[in-house]
C-alpha cells in the first residue's frame, strides 16, 4: 500500500497523467488499489483508461462562453510541433467561427503542462 493512503481508506484513484511516460503510474499496481486513467493513456501498461475528445471538449466549453456572453475567450494548449494545431485548439477555433467571433491569436496560448507554463502563458496575454 501507498504511504500516501496509509491513514485514510482509499477505495480507488482517477489518474490524469502529464504524458504518455508518467514513469509514476507503474507503482500503483503495486498498493492494491483500483484505478482508471483519465485522460492520456498509457501505451505500455495494461490499465483502464478513460479517453476525452478534446475536439468536442473545447468546442463545447467555448460555444458555453460564448452563449452566455463573453467573447474575449483565452485557450492555453500544450506545445505541439511547428505547423500543427491540436484539437483542442480546433475545436475552440470552430467555435468562435460559428459565432463569427474575430480570433485573436494572442488568446491561443501554448505551454509546458505544469504550473510555470500555466503562469508564464497567462504572463503573455
Amino acid at each position: 500500500m501507498s504511504p500516501l493512503f496509509g491513514i485514510k481508506k482509499v477505495d480507488g484513484i482517477i489518474v490524469a497523467p502529464v504524458s504518455e511516460k508518467s514513469n509514476g503510474i507503474k507503482n500503483l499496481f503495486t498498493w492494491n488499489i483500483p484505478f482508471v486513467i483519465f485522460d492520456i493513456p498509457q501505451k505500455k501498461l495494461k490499465t483502464n483508461s478513460i479517453l476525452v475528445d478534446h475536439y468536442q471538449c473545447s468546442y463545447i466549453a467555448t460555444k458555453h462562453l460564448i452563449e452566455n456572453g463573453h467573447k474575449n475567450i483565452v485557450v492555453i494548449d500544450a506545445f505541439r510541433p511547428p505547423g500543427s494545431k491540436s484539437k483542442f485548439i480546433l475545436g475552440y477555433l470552430k467555435a468562435l467561427n460559428e459565432y463569427n467571433i474575430p480570433i485573436n491569436p494572442g488568446f491561443i496560448q501554448e505551454a509546458s503542462p505544469d504550473i510555470v507554463g500555466g503562469y508564464n502563458a497567462i504572463k503573455k496575454l
